[in-house]
């Protein structure tokens, strides 16, 4: 802010940051005087620059100014002159705190580092829980984040450093190339970092979940969505995940029973045929049409012909509305028609891909005719690390962050981070693959023709 001191016939304009002392917390529009007419109330002469016009029922103050229920500071010039502030509680919001995080004018607020370091200090010393947590590294460029970021895998830190941009966005990463978050919202950017700091010392998910409870029950909900804004109250999940498409995660990261899960769907009320596409891809087409099942498969010479030749298979069928296809490689020719799978329909896809020689295990997902990736281009499951969501908050697949969340709070059991990412699947996107049908053999099977 910018306040004008008039000194007889000279103004001069000085700045100064009007930082409320955290134990009065005041709030409110400023009323700041300067040199004046000294009188019997004001000696040293000091009289507002500027009025606003009166609102209806506010007094009038002494320095001539309007706020309602006012509280005073001061402090002195490098020359000695002491300088007077008026705030009223009518207008900020509370400042200590968790800094009553997502009100209006925290949203309005331009970041900068000098604001985010004292919103942060302001935070952490609202809260026992905060105490010590310090803000994180704070480039000002790409490239010092780069240097920030080889400094904290150097010390086996790997926590967040942040970027605050020119136009007031706050970038978070954790190494130089991964960005988790980007915000304009301080309310946000300090609920992220106190997540971070939390997860840092939490023994898992539903600890931190207590922890931000205890600083700010909004930000307890916050995280239990597991997105950024109140999702008010979550019913729990109440199903067994390895009873649903978690009991497939575990094997599939071995391969088995195949390296692709694909998935299809057109518009609502539109399935994709399961027999068209299979067809598509290479399928026998007699077995097909004789509705071979995988037991009629294994039943052969005791199943020795389809433990060889079940790299050149595939299982598809319908469940949860999509389209699946199982499989390893295709054969050459496959998507050779393409105006017949154009005459599928399909919008929306899904294919998780495991490569267990290179520990690569990949999750693709477009949606007319585009990726869904927050433009990070491919996405592996190995970047999931529970407690932490595994894509940007706030971006186009923070659908898969929230149900990961849920996931982990729902079932600490279950230690196993891929079944929590498939039960995730799951829940967000309506994934299923019929596990009794496999079990018995009843899933449709056929090799390529």
């Amino acid at each position: 802010m910018v306040a004008e001191y008039v000194t007889g016939r000279e103004t001069a304009a000085r700045t100064r940051p009007l930082t409320p002392p955290p134990s009065r917390a005041p709030h409110g529009a400023l009323a700041l005087t300067g040199p004046g007419r000294a009188s019997r109330e004001n000696p040293e002469g000091r009289t507002p620059v500027a009025q606003a016009p009166r609102p209806p029922g506010a007094a009038r103050t002494r320095s001539g100014g309007f706020f309602p229920e006012p509280t005073q500071d001061e402090w002195p010039d490098p020359d000695g002159r002491r300088h007077r502030l008026r705030l009223s509680r009518s207008l900020w919001p509370p400042l200590p705190g968790p800094l009553s995080v997502g009100v209006p004018m925290l949203r309005r607020m331009k970041i900068t580092e000098r604001t985010l370091a004292e919103a942060w200090q302001r935070t952490a010393a609202g809260h026992d829980l905060l105490h010590g947590a310090a803000l994180p590294p704070v480039a000002r460029s790409d490239d010092a984040l780069e240097e920030l970021a080889e400094h904290a895998e150097e010390v086996a830190d790997g926590g967040l450093c942040l970027v605050v941009d020119e136009d007031g966005t706050v970038r978070g990463h954790h190494g130089p190339y991964r960005q988790v978050f980007a915000t304009r919202d301080l309310g946000q950017v300090l609920y992220l970092i106190a997540e971070d700091a939390v997860l840092r010392s939490a023994g898992g998910p539903g600890e931190a979940a207590g922890a931000l409870d205890r600083i700010d029950p909004v930000w307890g909900r916050r995280f239990r969505g597991g997105g950024l804004d109140d999702p008010g109250t979550v019913g729990a999940c109440g199903r067994d995940p390895l009873e649903g498409f978690a009991w497939i995660a575990r094997s599939w990261r071995e391969q088995a029973p195949y390296t692709t899960l694909a998935f299809f769907r057109a518009a609502p009320g539109e399935p994709v045929g399961a027999e068209r596409l299979a067809l598509l891809y290479g399928a026998d087409p007699a077995q097909v049409a004789a509705g071979t099942r995988l037991k009629d498969l294994t039943a052969v010479d005791g199943g020795r012909t389809y433990a060889d030749r079940q790299w050149e298979s595939c299982w598809f069928g319908q469940a949860g509305g999509w389209t699946y296809l199982l499989h390893h490689d295709t054969p050459p020719g496959a998507f050779a028609d393409k105006e017949a799978y154009r005459a599928l329909g399909i919008t929306e896809s899904v294919r998780l891909s495991a490569t267990t020689a290179k520990a690569i295990y990949t999750f693709d997902h477009d949606r007319d005719g585009r990726r869904v990736d927050d433009g990070l281009g491919m996405l592996e499951l190995i970047w999931y690390e529970r407690g932490r969501a595994p894509y940007p908050r706030g971006g186009e697949l923070d659908h898969l962050n929230r149900a990961i969340r849920r996931a982990e709070l729902d079932h600490p059991e279950l230690t196993d981070t891929y079944a929590l990412y498939f039960h995730a699947l799951e829940t967000s996107l309506g994934l299923r693959l019929p596990h009794r049908d496999v079990v018995e053999g009843e899933i449709r099977a056929a090799y390529w023709a």
